[in-house]
């Protein structure tokens, strides 16, 4: 049986005009996802990003009045879950 790697998506969702104009300049068009329906059955206007671009903003969120929601989904057919920063990554795994 091969191994199988579990992929982790992750996510911002701009709160305000601003903070999508600034996601808008880093992050390339191709990575918008309008509507994406969310673990609470919600539409969100999300840009699919990196955990390191997520981290970037975290660490900037108040020097540049970022405003977002971060999400994370686990495997391609996993929810879209909301993530809290400080808490605990999900390692990747390697299924037997």
């Amino acid at each position: 049986m091969k191994d199988v790697l579990t992929v982790t998506f992750w996510y911002v969702e701009p709160i305000g005009a601003y903070t999508n104009k600034v996601f808008s300049e880093n992050l390339p068009a191709e990575d918008t996802c309008p509507d994406t329906i969310t673990e609470d059955g919600k539409p969100r206007n999300l840009w699919r990003c990196t955990h390191f671009f997520l981290q970037r903003c975290e660490q900037t969120r108040a020097e540049l009045d970022l405003k977002f929601r971060a999400y994370v989904q686990h495997g391609p057919h996993g929810k879209i879950r909301p993530w809290k920063f400080g808490a605990k990554a999900m390692p990747v795994r390697l299924a037997a």
